[in-house]
This record gives C-alpha cells, sequence and structure tokens, in this order.
C-alpha cells in the first residue's frame, strides 16, 4: 500500500570559515551591473526625453491634420446652408408647397450652419485673412436671401397662402407694380426666373469661389506648419537612431561580460550538479562564492536528510506495524474533508485481543497487529490509506468507491478473516470486525459516527464479519 509523504526542507548556514574559504578572484558581478546600470540609464533617459519630442512633433502634425478637417467642415457648413437655402426656395417656387418654405426658414433662423460656422472660426483664432473669404462667401449668400424673399413673396401670392403662415421677411415684401397685377400663373413664372435666372448662378458661383479660396489658404497654411514639425521630427529621428546603436554596443558589450563571468559558469555549475559532483569554483566573484559555500552545505546535506527521513518516517508511521499513525489519519482525513471525490471508511477492531494478550503474552499479541495489518495492506490498493489507530483498531479509507460496491469490500473483509483463522508461526487464530460507511464527497463530518455505528452493530450481530451503514436502516451484516 502507497505511503504519502509531505515535503520538507533542510537548510544549513555556512560556518565563516567556510565562507571565507569561498572567497576567490574575478569580475565583481555587483560592481559590473551598478556600471552597467549607471550608463544604460543615462542612455535610457535621453531616448525617454527624445521620445518624448517626438511624441509632441507628431501630436503637432495630428493637430494641424484636424485642424485643416475642422476649417474644411467650417467651410462645408457655409457651401452646404447655402446650397440647402438655394434648394428650399426653388423647391418652394416649383411646387408651392409651404413646408419647403418653412424648412428654408428654420435653416435661416434656427440652424443657421453658415453663422455658426464663422462664429466657431472667430472662437479658435483662425487666421484673419483665410477668415475674410468665407465671410465674404456668406454675406454673398445672405444678399441673395433679398432675392429668395421676393420670389417667395410671389409663390406665397400666387398660391393665396395665409399672411399669418408666411414668416415676417416674406410677409413684409412688398411686390412691384408690375409683378402685383400679374395672374397667379405669370407671378409664379417670375418666382422661377428670380432664383434661376444668370445673376443668381453667379452669385452662386461666386459663394462656391470664396468657399475654396479659404480651403486653399487653409491648405496653404497647415503645409507650411507640417513642414517644419517634419523636419523637427525627422531630427529627432535620427538623433534615436544615434542613441539606439550606442544602447545596443553597451548591451553587446554586457553580454560577452555576462556570458563570460555567469553563463559559462553556471553552466559548469549545472553539469557538476548533474554528475553530483561538487561545484568547480569559478566564474564572476559572487559565483566563486556560492560555489564555495553550496559545497559546504552539500557535504553535510546526506548526513542532514537521512536523519530528517528517519524522523518524518516515525512521525507517520506506527513503530509496531508500518502502517500509517493517528496523527497521518488525522492530516489524511483533513485533506480529503468535503472533496469531490467518493471514497468509503472502515473502521476495523480485532476481536478479543485482549484474550489474546491476557492467554499468550503481550510479544504475542504484537505479532498478531502485524499479522492483521500484513492482511490488511495486501487486500487493498496501493492508492487507498491503512492506519492503525488505537491499541487494536485500524482504519482504512478506501479510494474512488461507491456504495454499489459495498458487496466488493465486505467479500475482502470474509477474506481477510479467512486468512486469518488459520494457526500460523505459533501465532493464533483471529478475526477482525469491521464497520463501513461511504461519501460520494469526501471525508464527511459525521463518516466516522456512520462507521462506527455500523462496527456496533457488527458486534451486536456477532463478530468476525461487516457492517455497511445505511441512512433508512441500522446496517447490513455479512
Amino acid at each position: 500500500m502507497e505511503r504519502h509523504s509531505l515535503p520538507s526542507s533542510a537548510s544549513s548556514v555556512p560556518t565563516p570559515e567556510s565562507v571565507q574559504r569561498a572567497k576567490g578572484g574575478g569580475l565583481s558581478i555587483r560592481r559590473f551591473s551598478l556600471w552597467l546600470l549607471v550608463g544604460s540609464a543615462l542612455l535610457v533617459g535621453v531616448l525617454l526625453h527624445g521620445t518624448v519630442l517626438m511624441t509632441r512633433y507628431y501630436n503637432e502634425l495630428d493637430h494641424y491634420t484636424a485642424t485643416y478637417i475642422y476649417w474644411q467642415e467650417r467651410a462645408d457648413d457655409v457651401a452646404k446652408a447655402s446650397d440647402y437655402l438655394t434648394e428650399q426656395v426653388r423647391l418652394y417656387v416649383q411646387t408651392g408647397d409651404i413646408d419647403h418654405l418653412l424648412l428654408y426658414f428654420e435653416e435661416a433662423h434656427v440652424t443657421r450652419r453658415r453663422e455658426r460656422a464663422l462664429e466657431e472660426l472667430a472662437r479658435n483664432n483662425a487666421a484673419p485673412e483665410m477668415a475674410t473669404a468665407l465671410e465674404t462667401a456668406v454675406a454673398r449668400s445672405q444678399l441673395l436671401m433679398e432675392r429668395e424673399f421676393y420670389a417667395m413673396k410671389l409663390t406665397a401670392v400666387a398660391c393665396g397662402h395665409e399672411e399669418s403662415l408666411l414668416p415676417a421677411e416674406v410677409s413684409g415684401m412688398a411686390l412691384r407694380g408690375e409683378d402685383a397685377d400679374l395672374s397667379p400663373e405669370a407671378m409664379r413664372a417670375v418666382a422661377m426666373a428670380v432664383v434661376f435666372e444668370p445673376d443668381y448662378e453667379l452669385s452662386k458661383q461666386f459663394i462656391s469661389e470664396h468657399t475654396d479660396r479659404f480651403l486653399t489658404a487653409a491648405m496653404d497654411d497647415i503645409r507650411t506648419l507640417q513642414s517644419e514639425s517634419l523636419a523637427r521630427l525627422s531630427r529627432s529621428v535620427t538623433i534615436q537612431r544615434i542613441l539606439l546603436s550606442l544602447l545596443m554596443l553597451a548591451l553587446a558589450a554586457s553580454v560577452g561580460v555576462v556570458m563570460n563571468g555567469v553563463v559559462r559558469p553556471v553552466q559548469v555549475f549545472a553539469d557538476c550538479l548533474r554528475r553530483g559532483r561538487p561545484l568547480t569554483v569559478t566564474g564572476a566573484a559572487e559565483l566563486r562564492y556560492l560555489a564555495g559555500v553550496y559545497n559546504d552545505i552539500a557535504a553535510r546535506h546526506a548526513d542532514i536528510a537521512a536523519r530528517e527521513l528517519i524522523l518524518r518516517h516515525e512521525a507517520e508511521h506506527d513503530p509496531l506495524t508500518g502502517v500509517y499513525n493517528r496523527n497521518m489519519f488525522n492530516r489524511v482525513r483533513d485533506l480529503l474533508q468535503n472533496r469531490p471525490v467518493s471514497l468509503a471508511l472502515l473502521l476495523v477492531d480485532v476481536d478479543y485481543f485482549k484474550e489474546v494478550n491476557d492467554k499468550y503474552g503481550h510479544e504475542a499479541g504484537d505479532r498478531v497487529l502485524c499479522r492483521i495489518a500484513d492482511a490488511l495492506g495486501d487486500s487493498f490498493s496501493s492508492h487507498d490509506y491503512l492506519f492503525r489507530i488505537g491499541g487494536d483498531e485500524f482504519a482504512v479509507i478506501v479510494m474512488d468507491i461507491g456504495c454499489e460496491h459495498a458487496d466488493t469490500l465486505e467479500q475482502r473483509v470474509r477474506q481477510i478473516n479467512e486468512s486469518l483463522s488459520r494457526a500460523e508461526d505459533d501465532l493464533p487464530p483471529a478475526s477482525v470486525s469491521v464497520g463501513i460507511a461511504f461519501s460520494l464527497s469526501g471525508y464527511r463530518a459525521d463518516l466516522f459516527g456512520k462507521a462506527d455505528q455500523a462496527l456496533y452493530r457488527r458486534k451486536q450481530l456477532g463478530r468476525g464479519g461487516s457492517c455497511v451503514f445505511e441512512e433508512d436502516e441500522e446496517g447490513a451484516g455479512s
């Protein structure tokens, strides 16, 4: 049956004499690391400063790009707002649908994309020479609105729209004398001519040209700023490359020192460890020191390990039978407590053991206990646990087994009693009574009590057999 041991550790403190013997020549890792740290820190500090500068220049480029996009969006707002007003007034004069008139004035009075674009440029300090072109485009767009109001007035009168539905700019617009006497069809024809005539188209072209002029000036300004930032960024990249090259040279030099002073000696140490030989004192000063200390400790370790193994075995095993003792039973019980494994606990009591001691003597009684321990050990798997928990009491924890295998355990108990019933080596026949309890969730707190109840039941029914604890019944014997 497998004996489960717990890990232990041994330590040994080297004497001052062994420390002095371990000291020797060689490069000092500490001194070399200090110089390497200082040099690397300086290079890394300069690299970090260069990285900060590169980040700043990159952010400048990104900012200039975002600024151009922002200016382009404001120019688009002016152009789209002007085109939207033209679209709505033309739709109104063509269809007479007053919804287009209302959409026109919603843009003019509420959305106000043209005016808001100029306000945002002023708040963000756009260059005055650029903003002037956009302001001129907005001013011309606003001038066009007078024509558009007149065209809408003509359409509203021709379509008979009530004055109360019209905005003040349209309702307050007076028709020219010759237009006031026209028929509704003629009025709408005049309105169409107002918003489609060549002069109107020239004004729209004027607005588009000044919007493009604003974007051209913005692009020229942004390109100048980007070129300056790009030149600074290029210089920073060149400096970074030089510093990185110096850092790589420093690292290469440090790798050479580490390989000769540390890595190769460590490989020698590893080879010595694989061969079970003392470490060769070589390499850097610290490694020479460690090799000497290790050799001093290793010289004494074998004796310490042997004594520790003996102490551990004595602490975990019963000195008479060689099986686990009560202390190990408690430890295994705690390890298996409420674990998701199925197991069975068998409490084994030697029948009439006091009479054996009284009739044959304690030496024979001890030999009977050893015989029973051997019989139990031979009957269970190496993955199970066998303990002596009292004078004539044993316990077995059987792993990975459920109550459906109760018959198997009872059969094993019968076989054990059959082998013990035969006298052997001048020892009297013996028998055991066994109480069995199962658990599907590790070692439960009530498992020992259930097994003990089953054992008591077995003794009531007659010794030399087994009894399984059952929830709904007192137990079943064999």
